[in-house]
């Protein structure tokens, strides 16, 4: 079903057919065919969705940035991206779709969602290529999870697709040893960091407000995302704020003024000074429909 939104169209993932609350599975020909009024246009979904892709033919737009999927690749979209599949139908492999509830549910304390999703949509475009040995591993899993998926219900499935879940992104982790976030201390401190962010970037634009929440001197904050991710707090707040306002531009029929508003800026020009910072266009140039598609 479509959620109510002023601004960009969200998609709940009970959109996608029936099934165990939390989770879903699908052909990337059924995907295709079975939902074209949702995934032809972007979307908005708070859950994490899977492209598991033996053959590729097509793209996938992730907040206005087409990603060309290789064969035997695997493309990760963490909750909140703009996601479209131009994908062909004829093109073999998986969709699945799950959220943190069902996760959590079955795995408590476990941030590996947050973690393989999150670093591998930043640093590579959400592309993560495998080795034939381990797509076949992957092969029999994502098969095994479709058909538990079909199977006639009972008290005993969730738990079992939670499981098999589990072993799907631990062996995708187990290709990826030596991901640039820092896998000790600093990796759940920026993580926690991101998560703020995620929640709070259009009212808190301080860097000291993020590093007084994760309980932190800047200095520190500084330290983690940098060693994380390249990149100070100062620039992933600003990065997130203007993907946000890409994806208001491009997605919803706001006028300028209300997305300023929107985004927690006193005054439009405000915002315009904002947006040139980071583009050579003006927000109000940039609704033509030939500037929808932003770099």
């Amino acid at each position: 079903m479509h959620t109510a939104n002023t601004s960009i169209r969200q998609i709940d993932i009970s959109a996608f057919n029936a099934g165990p609350e939390g989770i879903r599975i699908f052909t990337i020909h059924d995907y295709i065919n079975l939902f074209p009024e949702i995934i032809s246009l972007p979307y908005r979904g708070y859950y994490y969705t899977l492209f598991f892709i033996h053959n590729s033919s097509g793209t996938i737009n992730i907040d206005s940035r087409d990603v060309h999927p290789k064969s035997f690749s695997i493309v990760v979209v963490p909750p909140g991206q703009l996601l479209a599949c131009g994908l062909q139908s004829f093109c073999a492999g998986y969709v699945l779709m799950f959220t943190d509830n069902f996760f959590n549910a079955y795995n408590s304390g476990s941030n590996l969602p947050a973690e393989l999703f999150l670093s591998n949509s930043i640093e590579a475009d959400g592309i993560i290529e495998c080795g034939n040995d381990v797509f076949l591993a992957l092969s029999k899993l994502f098969d095994e999870l479709y058909f538990e998926f079909s199977a006639p219900a009972d008290s005993m499935q969730p738990e079992i697709l939670a499981c098999l879940l589990n072993a799907i992104l631990l062996k995708i982790q187990r290709k990826l040893p030596e991901m640039s976030i820092n896998y000790v201390a600093q990796q759940s401190t920026y993580l926690q960091f991101r998560t703020l962010l995620e929640s709070n970037f259009q009212n808190n634009r301080s860097v000291n407000y993020y590093a007084d929440m994760l309980n932190i001197s800047t200095k520190k904050l500084t330290r983690v995302t940098t060693n994380s991710i390249g990149k100070t707090p100062k620039q992933l707040i600003d990065e997130r704020l203007y993907l946000e306002s890409k994806r208001l531009l491009s997605n919803s029929d706001l006028s300028v003024k209300e997305i300023s508003v929107a985004l927690g800026f006193s005054d439009p020009s405000n915002f315009n000074k904002f947006f040139r910072k980071h583009h050579t266009l003006t927000p109000l140039s940039i609704r033509q429909p030939k500037n929808l598609y932003l770099p």
